[in-house]
């Protein structure tokens, strides 16, 4: 076999296996393109839910809201600052 038949032989092989790869890595680009699309959109209903939960947090934590169900629920009430006796320890 002369080395311009070797040569064509090498082209026909290699050029048909070079364009199918680059296919196949557009067809896998494609498909990681969609999947970051997805989890983009799932990290923003993650978020979304995140900021719903902190403010959840923010109201039910509030001082007002803990004194109101003290008070009213719990029948709790405050106790003035000359009855509260306070004990300091030191070493």
């Amino acid at each position: 076999m002369k080395r311009e038949e070797k040569l064509w032989l090498l082209a026909a092989v290699t050029i048909p296996l070079f364009l199918f790869f680059s296919l196949w890595q557009v067809f896998r680009f494609e498909k990681l393109k969609a999947e970051i699309a997805v989890l983009n959109e799932q990290q923003n209903e993650w978020f979304d839910a995140n900021r719903k939960l902190v403010s959840s947090v923010a109201v039910y934590s509030s001082p007002e809201r803990i004194s109101r169900i003290a008070e009213g629920r719990l029948k709790l009430s405050r106790d003035e600052e000359r009855d509260i006796v306070r004990i300091v320890i030191r070493d």
